[in-house]
Order: C-alpha cells, then sequence, then structure tokens
C-alpha cells in the first residue's frame, strides 16, 4: 500500500505501510556487497515497528523511478501522535542536492496530515550535514529519551520538531 507524493525536479515520494520486497530489495541493492545483510535488516526492522506500534515508509524516487533515498517512521506507542524517524539514507550520486530535506519536508506534511505532533531523529555528533539539516528544518536538540523498542545510544544527539 502506497500514497504517492511529488516533491522538486520531477523527484516523487512514496509512503508505503507495507513496503514491497521489490522497493526493499532496489534500496538494499544501492548497498552493493551487503545488499542481503541490508535487506535482511529493513525486513526485521519493519516487523519489529509494525508489531509494536504504527510504522510507514518513505522512498524518494527519480523522475525515472529509481529509488534514491528513503527513511523509516515509527509511531511512540505510548504517545501516538509522536514519531521517530531511522535510517535516512540517499543515494551517494543525489547527496549534497537536497535531497534528504526534500524527503523530510514530504514526510512532515504527510505526518501532519495524520495528526502527529512531533518528531524525533538521532544523529551521530559528527554528522555534521544531517545536524545542519536537521537544524534547518526547525528541529532543536534536546536530552537523550527513550523511544520503543530502538535502544538510544547515549553517543547519539536527538532532535525534536513539534508542528
Amino acid at each position: 500500500m502506497s500514497e504517492s507524493m511529488y516533491a522538486n525536479n520531477g523527484s516523487q515520494v512514496e509512503f508505503y505501510t507495507e513496503p514491497s520486497d521489490d522497493v526493499l530489495w532496489q534500496i538494499a541493492n544501492q548497498n552493493g556487497a551487503i545488499a542481503d545483510k541490508v535487506f535482511r535488516a529493513l525486513k526485521h526492522t519493519i516487523s519489529r515497528a509494525r508489531s509494536s506500534t504504527g510504522y510507514f515508509m518513505a522512498v524518494l524516487f527519480d523522475d525515472n523511478g529509481q529509488v534514491i533515498g528513503c527513511a523509516g517512521f515509527v509511531q511512540n506507542r505510548k504517545c501516538v501522535s509522536q514519531w521517530l524517524y531511522t535510517d535516512l539514507w540517499i543515494a551517494p550520486e543525489h547527496r549534497r542536492q537536497g535531497k534528504a530535506k526534500m524527503l523530510l519536508r514530504e514526510s512532515i506534511g504527510y505526518l501532519h496530515s495524520h495528526s502527529a505532533t512531533s518528531l524525533l531523529c538521532t544523529v551521530l555528533p559528527d554528522n555534521y550535514s544531517s545536524i545542519k539539516t536537521q537544524m534547518s528544518l526547525g528541529f532543536k536538540e534536546i536530552p537523550l529519551k527513550p523511544f520503543g523498542f530502538f535502544e538510544i545510544d547515549d553517543d547519539l544527539l536527538m532532535f525534536e520538531l513539534r508542528f
């Protein structure tokens, strides 16, 4: 099941509550020799998230229908209007072009239209590009806090965007 939204420059974002194996393989195959491992990890994360909370995946396609990015979104079981995004990925040849920001903007709009009130994410402290992206979208750094079944590493920074 998917819903489509169109982003800039011919790219399209689709939201999947149940991403097909074909979509997951397109994402996994971007990782070369470890594609099998990435595919299994995606299936495992989706299965765990869907069994305990709400879940969807936002997938960014180029104008030729090729996957160029994705992110997973997990609902907080205790506060259903709060979500966490994880595993944001953009294909190397599409980085530094605003694609991550585009994918996140569309996803934020999707979440807002589905009654979400906040979105969390974690970032490695030395991932300056990601921190800059979060800040440019209005995220604020907050103290680390647990989120469902995800283990939040003490070495991470946590950001929150309130709608």
